[in-house]
């Protein structure tokens, strides 16, 4: 069994890029800040995610408005008291992603049978997709709407008391700049990340690879019917 190839998605820098593996060694070569490290440190939070955590630094970093624009849609749906989009689609465009493309012996069904397409495959090209995505939105939602109350509230109560005391002295004071967590969606999973996220796999196609263009892998698109087989398919990995 051989990786022939893997494509890497959200990434740090690697929006979208593929690479090609020798049977025997590959080697990196590149100019410094080409993101070789990243394209090989990739591989560890998705292929051993027990020991390697991700880290909030590992989503790409152009997606954080995005991210936080997310936050801050619930902030407002829930002031507004209107149901908010929960939806795993919403945050598709931005979770990191590890596809890889194995090619698998007839004899070796028996490690990757939870990849296997069809009851008349024969042994070839398989696919797995690796992507780390929120365990459950709903419960992502409620933690981070929480924790976004009380850090208002304790700014109120600063704000309050900071009132209070100027009323009381008799004098205008400053009003210092108080700055609680979470600011942000991204300032919560910069703590909660690892307590709301986890690898999840699923089957990919193997008919249906496409080639780079301009340097960018085209990675194939999940149907909406699919289902996470949770992490089992890369235990022989």
């Amino acid at each position: 069994m051989l990786i022939k190839f893997f494509e890497i998605a959200n990434f740090r820098k690697l929006l979208s890029v593929r690479v090609d593996l020798s049977e025997k060694q590959t080697l990196f070569v590149g100019a410094n800040n080409s993101d070789k490290s990243s394209a090989m440190l990739a591989l560890r939070p998705f292929l051993v995610p027990k020991r390697c955590l991700f880290e909030i630094h590992d989503l790409t970093l152009c997606h954080w408005p995005e991210i936080d624009r997310i936050g801050q849609s619930w902030i407002e749906a829930v002031k507004a008291e209107k149901a908010s989009d929960l939806s795993l689609d919403k945050w598709l465009p931005f979770l990191p992603t590890l596809d890889l493309r194995l090619d698998v012996d007839s004899g070796e069904m028996h490690h990757v049978r939870d990849l296997i397409p069809t009851l008349d495959w024969e042994g070839g090209l398989l696919g797995v997709r690796l992507r780390y995505e929120p365990v459950n939105v709903e419960e992502l939602f409620k933690d981070f709407i929480l924790a976004a109350k009380d850090a208002e509230e304790l700014k109120a109560a600063a704000s309050k008391q900071h009132d209070e005391n100027v009323k009381g002295a008799g004098v205008d004071q400053p009003r210092q700049k108080l700055t609680l967590w979470p600011t942000t969606l991204t300032d919560f999973l910069r703590k909660r990340l690892s307590q709301h996220f986890k690898v999840c796999a699923y089957t990919l196609d193997p008919n249906e690879v496409e080639s780079p263009k301009n340097g960018q892998a085209n990675l194939q698109a999940l149907p909406s019917t699919s289902r996470s087989l949770g992490s089992g398919p890369i235990d022989f990995l």
